[in-house]
C-alpha cells in the first residue's frame, strides 16, 4: 500500500486522479481511509492510504453514471 500526503484543497476525486489518472477511482481510496470518510475538503498533511491494483476489494461492477463525484454538486451551492 502506498501512502499521499494531502495539500490545502484536495478532494477525494482529485487524489483520486492524481495517484490512478482517472477521477471516477476515489471510492478505492475512500474504502481504504474510513477515519477521514466525512471529509469533503482536506486541509494539507494528511496522509492517505492508496491501494495498489493488487490490494483492491472492489468487486463491486456497478456502474457510476456521473462523471463528477457526488458532493461537487453540494459545494456549488
Amino acid at each position: 500500500m502506498k501512502t499521499y500526503t494531502t495539500i490545502a484543497g484536495d478532494t477525494w476525486d482529485i487524489i483520486a486522479y492524481k495517484v490512478y489518472g482517472d477521477d471516477k477511482d476515489f471510492e478505492r481510496i475512500m474504502d481504504a481511509n474510513l477515519s477521514h470518510i466525512d471529509t469533503l475538503l482536506f486541509s494539507a498533511g494528511v496522509k492517505l492510504n492508496i491501494p495498489t491494483e493488487d490490494e483492491s476489494n472492489t468487486t463491486d461492477t456497478e456502474e457510476v453514471d456521473s462523471d463528477a463525484a457526488l458532493w461537487r454538486e453540494s459545494m456549488n451551492e
